[in-house]
């Protein structure tokens, strides 16, 4: 499942707030901490993305993190979403 928020680009129709008080919400929280997949967004560049969405609100929550292939690093937006920014390397 896929909750467009459009928080790259300021969520201006706020659909990431709304989506939240949906009676949905609950299950696909549980659906995820189940471990149910996580969708992740792949970056051309980790740090650069990481600065934007810092600057819009979001927490990190970590480190960037070495991954097979990569390098990742997990976020919080200020509605409460946990999402993952994801470099690849070639």
């Amino acid at each position: 499942m896929i909750l467009p928020g459009g928080f790259a680009h300021g969520d201006y129709l706020r659909t990431g707030a709304m989506a939240r008080f949906s009676p949905i919400m609950s299950e696909v929280r549980a659906f995820a901490d189940r471990g149910g997949p996580v969708l992740a967004i792949r970056v051309v560049n980790l740090e650069e993305m990481a600065a934007l969405v810092l600057r819009h609100g979001a927490r990190a929550l970590g480190g960037s993190q070495e991954i097979p292939g990569g390098v990742s690093r997990d976020f919080e937006d200020p509605d409460g979403y946990v999402f993952e920014l994801v470099e690849l390397r070639s």
